[in-house]
C-alpha cells in the first residue's frame, strides 16, 4: 500500500511538472477611449487573471485621463487652457506639462523650427480653414507673429510668455507622453510583454522571447503597406492630407505658417520617447522627403524614420533600416535603406 502511494504521489509530480513546462502566455486584450482616441492593449502573460489585467489597463487609462487634464486645450481649469489665456503665463505649472513642454522645446531645437509647440494661434486658423478654405496671407502672418518656440520660458513650475497672445499647441505629441504614461503602469506589472496603441502612437512593454516586437505600420490612407521588427520603442505616424483644390492640410510648417504640399504622404518615426515620435514625425512631414532625411542625419536624438512619399518610394532610416526590420507588404511601394547617418 506504501509502495502504491508513492507511485501515486510521484504521477501526480509528473503531471505537475508537465503542467507547468507546457504553460504559455495568454493572450489578453483591453479597449477603451480617452482624449477621443482609442487605448487599445495587447498583452501577455502567465497567472494574471482578466480581472487583474482589466484592473491594471483601468489604472494605465486614469494615467491617461491625467494628461488630458493638464494639455486639454479647451479645458478652463487645464494647466494648457490657463497658459494659454493668461498675460505671462502660470507659475503652478504641473510635472506633465514642465515635462512635455521640456521635450517639446528640445525637438523644436533639433529640428530647426520644423516642429514648435508654440503654434496655437495657426493651427486655430486653419482648423477653420477646414470649412472656409486656406486663409488669407495676411492673416496668417498674423497669427505667425504671435508664434514661436523662442517667446516660452520653462523654468520648474513657472512657464512664461513673451507674447500675450501667443498659445500652445501640444495636439501633435499630447497623445505619445499619454501612450508614455499608460506604458510605466502595464511595464511594471506581472504581465510579460505587450503593446499599447493609443492615437497614431504604438508603444511596446516588457520583453517577447523572440527579443522583438513584430507590428503592422499604416500608411496615409491607413492601409497596411509594411511590417517592422523592432526592440522595444514608441512608433507614431503623422499624414499629410493636402487638398490641392482647396490649399488645406492637416500639416502645418511652423516656420512660414502654410499647408504643407510636400511629397511626403506620411512620416512614422521611432524613438524611445512617445513625445520626441511625435514631434519628429510631426517635424519629417513638412517639407520634402530631402530635408526630412537631412534633418535626421543632423539630430543627435534616438530617433529613426520611415518616409511615405507620393511617388510610392519609402525611405527608412536608421532602425528601419537594418537587415530585416522593414519588410514591404504593397506592391505600390518600393524600399530604399539608409542605415547610417
Amino acid at each position: 500500500m506504501k509502495i502504491f502511494r508513492v507511485i501515486c504521489a510521484l504521477f501526480a509530480l509528473s503531471l505537475a511538472l508537465c503542467a507547468c513546462s507546457g504553460t504559455k502566455n495568454v493572450e489578453l486584450r483591453f479597449t477603451d477611449t480617452a482624449m477621443n482616441a482609442s487605448l487599445d492593449v495587447t498583452a501577455f502573460g502567465d497567472g494574471v487573471s482578466e480581472g487583474e489585467f482589466d484592473a491594471l489597463c483601468r489604472e494605465a487609462l486614469e494615467r491617461v485621463k491625467n494628461t488630458d487634464r493638464v494639455t486639454n486645450a479647451t479645458d478652463p481649469v487645464s494647466d494648457v487652457c490657463r497658459f494659454n489665456s493668461s498675460e505671462s503665463g502660470i507659475d503652478d505649472a504641473s510635472p506633465t506639462l514642465q515635462e512635455i513642454l521640456c521635450a517639446a522645446l528640445q525637438a523644436s531645437e533639433f529640428t530647426g523650427g520644423a516642429y514648435d509647440p508654440a503654434i496655437g494661434e495657426l493651427t486655430e486658423l486653419w482648423s477653420r480653414a477646414r470649412d472656409t478654405g486656406a486663409p488669407q496671407d495676411v492673416r496668417v502672418e498674423v497669427a505667425l507673429s504671435h508664434s514661436g518656440q523662442e517667446l516660452i520660458g520653462v523654468d520648474g513650475e513657472q512657464v512664461t510668455k513673451v507674447d500675450e497672445k501667443l498659445r500652445l499647441d501640444l495636439d501633435r505629441i499630447r497623445y505619445g507622453y499619454a501612450a508614455e504614461e499608460a506604458l510605466l503602469t502595464l511595464d511594471n506589472s506581472p504581465l510579460s510583454y505587450g503593446t499599447v496603441i493609443f492615437g497614431d502612437t504604438v508603444g511596446f512593454f516588457g520583453e517577447p522571447q523572440s527579443g522583438a516586437f513584430t507590428f503592422f505600420v499604416r500608411d496615409h490612407r491607413d492601409e497596411e503597406f509594411a511590417r517592422v521588427t523592432m526592440e522595444r520603442c514608441f512608433i507614431s505616424r503623422v499624414k499629410n492630407d493636402f487638398d490641392e483644390a482647396s490649399g488645406v492640410s492637416s500639416v502645418i510648417d511652423p516656420i512660414t505658417g502654410k499647408a504643407v504640399g510636400g511629397d511626403v504622404k506620411c512620416a512614422i518615426v521611432a524613438s524611445k520617447s512617445g513625445v520626441t515620435s511625435a514631434a519628429f514625425a510631426y517635424a519629417f512631414a513638412v517639407g520634402p522627403s530631402s530635408r526630412a532625411i537631412e534633418l535626421w542625419h543632423k539630430c543627435p536624438l534616438d530617433v529613426d524614420a520611415l518616409l511615405v512619399t507620393e511617388d510610392g518610394t519609402v525611405y527608412a532610416t536608421g532602425r528601419f533600416a537594418a537587415d530585416g526590420a522593414t519588410e514591404i507588404k504593397s506592391e505600390e511601394y518600393h524600399l530604399i535603406r539608409i542605415k547610417d547617418k
